[in-house]
């Protein structure tokens, strides 16, 4: 991937679960500020809980289970690699949950509006095409902030 110019500030576990996969959809009521990039993945200083991160494993089981979601992507939506990619998630959960640093990549899509089935109302989104989680000597302090943001200019730790 080239690298992004723009970074914007994720919560645990949603950062971790975007950057192994699990979460390849990512709901914004200002999807176009987030469409078609290349962004890096800071996450928050704010601490997730395993809680947290077991409730959204389960939102996003029922999502890979979608049928319509899938025309959009060439992915394996088998269970087998839903389990590799949340032992993947976990994992990175417990070493960078609440850290502050920018720890990767992704790419997103055009803004699409997602319908469910029990509900009328469609919520824009973009998916996550592409993902890469960056070499741990290649991670940047965060320095917060919402929205998209210029990538700071400084030197990995």
């Amino acid at each position: 991937m080239e690298k992004p110019t723009h970074y914007f500030v994720v919560r645990s576990p949603y950062a971790q679960l975007i950057l192994t996969g699990v979460k390849y959809i990512e709901f914004r009521t200002n999807a176009k500020v987030f469409a078609n990039k290349r962004l890096a993945i800071a996450i928050a200083k704010s601490k997730g809980t395993d809680e947290d991160f077991e409730e959204e494993v389960e939102f996003f089981r029922g999502l890979w289970k979608m049928e319509e979601e899938r025309e959009y992507f060439d992915f394996d939506f088998s269970e087998a690699n839903f389990k590799k990619c949340v032992k993947a998630a976990k994992d990175l959960f417990k070493r960078t949950n609440a850290s502050g640093m920018i720890i990767g990549e992704v790419k997103t899509s055009n803004v699409v509006n997602i319908r469910f089935d029990d509900s009328e109302e469609s919520h824009p989104a973009v998916f996550i095409e592409d993902y890469e989680i960056w070499p741990k000597c290649n991670w940047l302090p965060s320095p917060g902030g919402l929205g998209v943001r210029p990538l700071p200019k400084v030197k990995p730790r």
